[in-house]
């Protein structure tokens, strides 16, 4: 610890912000679940009302996600710094304003861009988890942020429902308010309670990493969003897929000499966290393209020939289940890996998702 850092935060003599800090990082870890819970069930009733189709609408989703993946790596580099608490500002202001302009949005236009400054928040969760880190004892700093990963599901499992309860007795747009009262209560919180400063030196911030990253995200979002429209084999699939590929290459260049790399990508050369971090990307390609889907096809009419013909509360219901389970399931990890060790862990969880997909395919009942 450097001695211009805080001390870390003890069990004994506490001042109320520091009794405050873990609520208040829990509050914010939340609140990125909440936020991502505006999208998904959304997308059919905002295709009604701004006279779009289902797959353009599930930009809602599309351009959070593809936002939060840029600022994930972002935050998170600037996070290491001693200004950690600035860093959630400054990403709390950006995703109100981006709240609001989604609620009083007019047109499909507008609220995309609305959507795309609340995916800024999607980045917030490896912040509250450095704060964590610098500012309690280790012991203590690994529940937190525990506790802070458990926040996320619990998160999405009451904004789901409610963000749908909201919309279908008003419409989409308060639920859009909704958020924007949340982030402003969070935003609150952060400047009355977190420490301004932090642990960490200043570094360089890799810009041009951030670029090359950027495009490659971009391109890879608008094939997974687009594909099925324009066909997975069609020439701007393909074209966009190929500008991923060298944005990809370009900027893995980049990072393997400057000095501050956005990302130490040297470290997938450990066995270990290149299948950790293939994993991760190819779970998280699946959840995205599942999540639209069940709620689409809860929400499409049985005269269609399939569907539910269900209302936007019960699609917001359906993730209940996905977001207790996930609760669930990170209370066992700690048994588990007791019992099973670590290695095998991934690839159950994986049988089980795509059992479940199967599942879904086969049975429509």
């Amino acid at each position: 610890m450097t001695a211009d850092s805080p001390p870390k935060i003890e069990a004994t003599s506490r001042t109320w912000r520091q009794r405050g800090t873990l609520p208040v990082l829990v509050t914010v870890a939340a609140l990125v679940a909440i936020i991502s819970s505006l999208g998904a069930p959304l997308i059919p009733s905002i295709a009604r009302s701004d006279h779009v189709s289902l797959s353009a609408a599930e930009w809602v989703l599309t351009a959070a996600l593809m936002t939060g993946a840029l600022a994930t790596p972002a935050m998170g580099r600037l996070a290491d710094g001693p200004r950690k608490r600035r860093v959630i500002e400054v990403a709390l202001i950006v995703v109100l304003a981006g709240c609001v302009l989604s609620a009083v949005s007019t047109s499909f236009v507008v609220l995309i861009i609305g959507r795309g400054l609340q995916g800024v928040g999607l980045g917030l969760l490896p912040v509250t988890m450095a704060i964590a880190r610098s500012q309690f004892p280790p012991d203590e700093a690994g529940r937190a942020i525990a506790t802070l990963s458990v926040s996320a599901a619990v998160g999405a499992g009451l904004g789901y429902p409610i963000t749908s309860l909201i919309a279908q007795l008003l419409d989409f747009h308060a639920a859009f308010w909704l958020g924007a009262i949340t982030v402003a209560s969070a935003l609150v919180l952060v400047v009355v309670v977190l420490p301004n400063r932090s642990d960490g030196r200043s570094r360089r911030f890799d810009t041009l990493g951030m670029v090359t990253l950027g495009a490659a995200v971009i391109g890879v979002s608008v094939v997974l969003s687009e594909g099925g429209g324009w066909g997975w084999a069609s020439l701007r699939s393909l074209a966009s897929f190929a500008f991923s590929v060298v944005m990809v290459g370009l900027w893995i260049a980049h990072e393997l000499k400057v000095t501050d790399p956005l990302i130490d990508v040297r470290q997938v050369r450990n066995r270990s966290v290149l299948t950790a971090d293939t994993s991760a990307f190819l779970i998280a390609v699946a959840m995205y393209l599942f999540l639209p889907i069940i709620v689409e096809f809860v929400q499409i009419p049985v005269a269609s020939g399939y569907g539910f013909g269900a209302s936007i509360l019960v699609s917001g219901l359906v993730f209940v289940p996905l977001s207790i389970g996930s609760f669930v399931a990170s209370r066992f990890l700690a048994a588990y890996t007791k019992h099973f060790g670590v290695r095998s862990m991934i690839p159950f969880g994986s049988l089980i998702f795509a059992a479940s997909t199967l599942f879904f395919a086969l049975q429509h009942g």
